[in-house]
């Protein structure tokens, strides 16, 4: 399981944004899919939009399992859930593959035109989005990191 560290840069009773600052050891730093990708976080130190150029050697995390008494600034290390890469990767690539696959094999073999076959597959994935979105909070529950140290610097008061 991989371990990554951050400080925590804001807390709520719901979650915990954790600035991950080692994210290009964990390759997000040369991942093609860094921009689109959820965990690659919402804003960057100097407060970047998702839109705008981000420094790829920071992340924001949000960290929904967390102990009590957490403070910003507080360092943490950040724990992924047990096959965390292998979930994500079945989510967002080999299962809309291999529905999309075999829709094509189904219709091909059904006698069905490209541009049907297209349409359909163009339909399906949109679907499948929708699916995804409905299912975001289950997926939270899956496809989640947890503090699993603290370091705070002295003792503080939030």
């Amino acid at each position: 399981m991989a371990q990554l560290t951050g400080v925590i840069q804001s807390v709520s009773p719901e979650e915990i944004q954790v600035l991950v600052s080692d994210a290009s050891e964990e390759a997000c730093g040369a991942c093609a899919l860094y921009d689109s990708c959820m965990s690659s976080g919402k804003k960057d130190q100097s407060g970047k939009e998702n839109g705008e150029k981000q420094d790829r050697s920071a992340r924001i995390v949000t960290v929904y399992d967390f102990p009590i008494g957490l403070c910003p600034g507080d360092n943490v290390t950040l724990e992924e859930a047990p096959r965390l890469r292998l979930k994500g990767a079945l989510y967002a690539f080999i299962i809309p593959l291999a529905v999309l696959v075999f829709a094509a094999v189904l219709l091909s073999r059904s006698g069905a035109t490209d541009g049907v076959i297209a349409g359909v597959l163009t339909g399906l994935l949109l679907l499948y989005g929708l699916v995804l979105r409905l299912m975001r909070d289950r997926l939270k529950k899956i496809l989640y990191y947890k503090i699993s140290s603290v370091a705070s610097e002295g003792d503080r008061i939030c």
